[in-house]
């Protein structure tokens, strides 16, 4: 793959910055989605033939997360680009209710659940 990798981890989903950087991080996003579903995945795997039997250690259904964990690293790791982990910024959650948690602070978007 010959990707490098700056040894961060837990960035969540939510991407948010200038567009280039969005673009950077997006196409090296699609190329790790690639290499990782030709390379990493059976054929049984990727035709959700073994539904979640190798979750939450290894499962098809994220591979975006995966691929966006080695596109940043790399992109990081290579001087590409920096980046701030926003945990207390992005995907509030739109279900706790918790006072606590309602008063942290500025959120820059909610991550809003399908529920009832």
């Amino acid at each position: 793959m010959g990707f490098a990798h700056a040894n961060i981890s837990d960035m969540g989903s939510t991407w948010y910055g200038s567009p280039y950087d969005a673009y950077l991080v997006a196409n090296q996003t699609l190329h790790s989605m690639l290499w990782l579903a030709q390379y990493e995945f059976a054929m049984p795997e990727r035709e959700y033939k073994l539904g979640m039997l190798m979750w939450p250690q290894w499962h098809y259904g994220v591979l975006l997360l995966y691929g966006q964990h080695l596109a940043l690293n790399h992109l990081v790791a290579i001087n590409q680009i920096r980046i701030l982990i926003g945990q207390h910024l992005l995907d509030q959650s739109t279900t706790d209710n918790t006072v606590e948690y309602i008063t942290q602070g500025t959120r820059l978007n909610l991550h809003c659940w399908h529920t009832d």
